[in-house]
């Protein structure tokens, strides 16, 4: 119990903390091509087709299958569930 908990807390809070760096990342690029279309370097941001992208290529069944596959043959999933949402609250 105590290593599912470890492993899934250390989890949690390294995904926090990719999120967030995400989070950054996608903003920074927004100004960005805000600052571009803004100085006329580029003419204009379909930001429609953008969204229609990104959304299509989301399964709406994403995160089931991404939990299946961490708690894939763990004899100690629920320490390892309750592990990981302490480590997404701390990180």
């Amino acid at each position: 119990m105590g290593l599912g908990g470890l492993l899934g807390w250390s989890l949690g809070y390294f995904s926090r903390k990719a999120l967030k760096f995400l989070a950054i990342l996608v903003a920074v690029l927004f100004l960005f091509l805000q600052f571009l279309a803004f100085k006329g370097y580029i003419s204009g941001i379909h930001w429609t087709r953008i969204a229609e992208d990104f959304t299509g290529s989301i399964h709406p069944n994403s995160f089931g299958a991404l939990w299946h596959f961490l708690t894939y043959n763990l004899p100690f999933g629920g320490a390892f569930a309750a592990g990981f949402f302490l480590g997404l609250k701390k990180g």
